[in-house]
C-alpha cells in the first residue's frame, strides 16, 4: 500500500490526498453491461422516477436503457 501524503493549504479547509489509487472495478448491483438488446429486469422501488433517471444516465457508449413503471416497481429494457 503506497504512502499516503496528507497537506492542508491555507486557503482551504479541505485535506488534498496524494498517492490515492482510483479503484479499478466499480460494482453496480444492475446488469448492465450483460444485457444485450431487447433484455431486461425488474427493480422493485418505490422512488420510480428517481431510478428511471438513473437509468437514462445510463445511455451513453451505444447502449441505451428504457424504463417503465411496472407494479411495485419499474422494468428496464435495453433498447440498442
Amino acid at each position: 500500500m503506497p504512502v499516503v501524503q496528507m497537506k492542508t493549504t491555507s486557503t482551504s479547509p479541505i485535506k488534498i490526498d496524494k498517492g490515492v489509487p482510483v479503484p479499478l472495478n466499480r460494482r453496480t448491483k444492475y446488469p448492465w453491461a450483460d444485457m444485450e438488446v431487447g433484455d431486461s429486469f425488474f427493480v422493485v422501488t418505490d422512488k420510480i422516477a428517481n431510478f428511471k433517471r438513473n437509468v437514462y444516465a445510463k445511455n451513453r457508449n451505444g447502449k441505451e436503457f428504457t424504463a417503465r413503471a411496472e407494479g411495485d416497481g419499474c422494468r428496464v429494457w435495453r433498447t440498442a
